[in-house]
């Protein structure tokens, strides 16, 4: 399964767990109610401990919608604030609940200071003759990997179209022209291209989805950086010719990774295929390595066009292409997508720094060898949150 699958089935599992939650509060707090009505608003023993256990906001309100106890998941997803329900969807749902003096359930949108809106499914119950209990359950997750699920597949089906469409015109192109020699070659040549960009989308969609899945290291080993660092540069060295862009490296020799090796190759080949891409004729594209302690970083510098800072959060989202003028000749736009799923299966981490008209660096971060048997745990948010952008001086 892919990492937004895992994560739909990681939200279904906590909505679940919540719900048994829920009932196992409801009960301790109805056993209590007795003890609850002597005290009037005060709470009996055991309920504020009772509502902290949760991984869900919950909150206890009196009469007047006035928050009597709130648990530490409540301050943090902001559904109180400074004592207070922060935001009036709450309070509707809880008015709701107090007039019909029975549960009342809604979908709440929570506003965050970074980023967009969480949702949760919110119900609110009274408890006794004077006090309701609001729990809600996050659904942000699912509705992320929705939204990646959405966007993956209009994306797709764009960039399919587009190779296809231009295959079908040119067939019927060359049917026309039939007897004319000159023109059936040109056709043929320009129908080649078009089938070669649609054998390319579709190997890439491969990749991308077996690095995605990719879960077993039963397999890694100690690999060389030197050995992947040659292989990715024959890979792209036709292209570079084709280009006049000159490749060079650095690598010491005995710097090793733990890891796969393939995975490697992928994350180089693509990373220096992007930067001879968006290099003009005549650059340069150098790889250089470092090692700390637990770290080998490797590092590829272009002299390129640059990355606007608006899009250095972007580039490395399924089909994502800044430069307008190779979106429809050059590559798939799937290749740094690839590359930072696949250092995320390594245990490691791409960072990007970058300035128009100077050019561009990705640093690539992996676990160094000897370090450990194993790299850290594989990361499975559905997002492409596993890289990082620095803006460090030049």
């Amino acid at each position: 399964m892919g990492s937004t699958t895992w994560a739909i089935f990681g939200a279904m599992f906590g909505a679940a767990a919540t719900i048994l939650l829920g009932g196992i509060l409801w009960t301790a707090l109805r056993t209590a109610q007795q003890q609850w009505d002597r005290l009037g608003t005060a709470l009996p023993d055991g309920v504020i401990q009772t509502i902290q256990a949760l991984q869900t906001p919950a909150v206890i309100l009196d009469t007047s919608l006035s928050v009597v106890a709130v648990n530490e998941a409540a301050i943090r997803t902001g559904f109180v604030v400074e004592g207070s329900l922060a935001v009036p969807t709450l309070a509707t749902c809880a008015a709701r609940a107090r007039a019909d003096a029975e549960p009342f359930t809604d979908d709440v949108h929570i506003p965050h200071r970074r980023g967009a809106d969480s949702r949760f499914t919110v119900t609110v119950s009274p408890i006794g003759p004077r006090s309701l209990l609001m729990i809600g359950v996050d659904h942000t997750k699912e509705d992320q990997a929705e939204e990646v699920r959405r966007d993956f597949t209009a994306n797709f089906s764009h960039e399919l179209k587009t190779p296809i469409a231009g295959a079908l015109l040119l067939t019927e192109a060359l049917q026309a022209a039939a007897d004319e020699p000159e023109q059936v070659r040109s056709f043929a040549e320009t129908l080649n291209e078009q089938v070669h960009h649609l054998e390319q989308l579709v190997h890439d969609i491969l990749e991308l989805s077996t690095v995605e899945n990719r879960t077993d290291r039963s397999t890694y080993a100690d690999v060389e950086v030197k050995d992947a660092l040659e292989e990715a540069i024959d890979a792209n060295q036709i292209t570079a010719d084709e280009r006049r862009i000159a490749l060079t490296a650095a690598c010491p020799s005995g710097t090793t990774i733990w890891g796969d090796a393939r995975l490697l190759v992928t994350i180089l080949k693509n990373i220096i295929g992007n930067g001879i891409k968006y290099s003009a004729p005549g650059g340069h594209v150098g790889v250089g390595v470092a090692r700390t302690a637990d770290t080998i970083s490797i590092m590829i510098s272009d002299k390129g066009m640059g990355i606007p800072e608006e899009e250095q959060e972007r580039i490395f989202e399924r089909f994502y292409r800044g430069d307008k003028a190779h979106s429809t000749s050059e590559g798939t736009g799937l290749g740094l997508s690839i590359a930072v799923h696949a250092a995320r299966t390594l245990g490691g981490q791409i960072t990007v720094w970058s300035r128009p008209g100077i050019g561009s660096t990705f640093t690539i971060s992996l676990p160094a060898a000897g370090r450990g048997t194993s790299a850290p745990a594989l990361d499975t948010a559905p997002n492409e949150g596993t890289h990082h952008v620095t803006h460090p001086a030049h």
